[in-house]
């Protein structure tokens, strides 16, 4: 159990619901966010959308620098708190429970805003990245609990019948092991979690280098090889404590994982990413409205406007075409400067015309790492499928979606809310400049 904080609250979050914890991680503004919703986090090279706990409890901005990565719903959310502990699990015992409220998810989530899960972009001629080979796990049960060793960290794997007490002149304690000709120290394995002790010795050991020292683990049983998905590796960082990795099995059970070789530890946990090379954003047009980078894809585009002078305050025919300041659909109420027109196709053929800053070509800004959108608040799914980095600025772009036929007439739609006016059809054709 993770026990988390904000002011005098106290929550506890079973570790099976925590991906990670991190300190303060960089901050990105998100279209349409509105409080507790703070921004989109970057985790890790990864998206993930994060939410002040504080606001939600008080009403007030929290200053808190903790950040908890959760599953709600369908995808990753990160929420910011005061304090992140673990908590020994016997403080879930039923004697005990009324010390703490109900637990972290279900007493945050009903004050949060629908989000809706990550759909994947479409990008033509451009495939999904894949992970490599699976990682090996030996799977022991030692003291109760499954725990997994990676495969290549193991020299040797063997039973054992008897075990030789020993002190070492500092007062530690340890047993000693016979393996053929060699003699060696062993211990069960280091486990972080609590674990109750099992009668009888340990009949396996396998020889390991923590440390480039080797020693014996000890376990009361070997389960075999298991392969595992990179995927369903969760990295939990507990603030003042190293890194713990988890897998996640299909069933949704959490297996530690002790690492004594360090293979992992680069890990870190990712979101799926499309490599998409120069190229793939060919046609594409890159957008800035107002504080926001936009990516507007090929087959989103009519033609660019030099200029949006002329607006109606209402169409006189059925071609004109509505002009929608793409800062103020975003949420931005400061100020932006309006200088072209990109006109937009809908579903349904019909056409509208965004308001932007600037305009220019996508291919000669990004050079690839297309991420889905994670998990967002409905009204910012229902604009973007994915962001982009721009590995220069480190600035996050967001992608335009296919819009939706009614997205212009539904009752409470963002779009209406931002018209500008309406642009007559006879002036179109003398307005037209060519797309960078």
């Amino acid at each position: 159990m993770l026990q988390l904080g904000v002011g005098d609250a106290e929550f506890t979050l079973p570790i099976n619901e925590a991906l990670l914890v991190v300190i303060s991680p960089p901050l990105a503004p998100l279209p349409l966010a509105k409080l507790p919703v703070e921004g989109m986090a970057i985790v890790n090279g990864s998206p993930v959308i994060q939410v002040d706990v504080a606001q939600i409890l008080t009403g007030q901005p929290g200053t808190g620098r903790n950040v908890v990565v959760v599953l709600h719903g369908d995808g990753r959310v990160a929420f910011r708190v005061d304090r992140v502990s673990s908590v020994d699990e016997k403080i879930s015992a039923p004697s005990q429970r009324s010390e703490f409220p109900t637990s972290f998810i279900s007493q945050i989530s009903r004050f949060l805003p629908p989000f809706a899960p990550a759909a994947a972009p479409a990008i033509a001629n451009v495939g999904t990245r894949t992970m490599g080979r699976p990682l090996q796990l030996l799977l022991v049960r030692d003291r109760g609990r499954v725990i997994g060793v990676p495969a290549a960290s193991i020299e040797r794997v063997d039973r054992v019948e008897k075990y030789y007490d020993y002190t070492t002149e500092s007062g530690l304690f340890w047993k000693l092991i016979r393996l053929d000709d060699e003699v060696l120290p062993a211990c069960p394995i280091p486990s972080r979690m609590v674990c109750e002790l099992e009668e009888g010795a340990a009949a396996w050991v396998m020889i390991v280098k923590p440390k480039n020292e080797r020693v014996a683990w000890t376990a009361a049983s070997v389960l075999g090889l298991h392969a595992v998905a990179y995927e369903r590796i969760r990295c939990i960082n507990v603030p003042d404590d190293t890194p713990a990795l988890w897998y996640e099995t299909e069933e949704g059970v959490f297996v530690e994982i002790v690492d004594p070789g360090g293979i992992l530890n680069n890990f870190s946990v990712t979101s799926q990413t499309r490599k998409v090379p120069a190229w793939g954003f060919q046609g594409d047009l890159h957008l800035r409205c107002g504080p926001f980078r936009c990516l507007l894809p090929l087959g989103m585009i009519g033609y660019v406007l030099e200029t949006t002078n002329g607006l109606l305050k209402q169409s006189s025919s059925s071609m004109d075409m509505p002009v929608i300041n793409a800062a103020q659909l975003m949420g931005h109420d400061g100020e932006s400067r309006q200088k072209l027109g990109v006109v937009v196709d809908i579903e349904g053929g019909r056409r509208m015309v965004l308001a932007v800053d600037e305009v220019g070509a996508a291919s000669a800004t990004l050079a690839g790492g297309l991420h889905l959108l994670p998990a967002v608040p409905e009204l910012v799914a229902q604009l973007f499928d994915g962001v982009v980095l721009d590995e220069t600025s480190e600035e996050w772009i967001y992608r335009f979606r296919h819009l939706a036929s009614d997205c212009l007439s539904s009752p409470g739609s963002a779009f209406m809310s931002s018209l500008m006016g309406w642009l007559p059809a006879e002036s179109m054709e003398c307005m037209k400049t060519d797309p960078p």
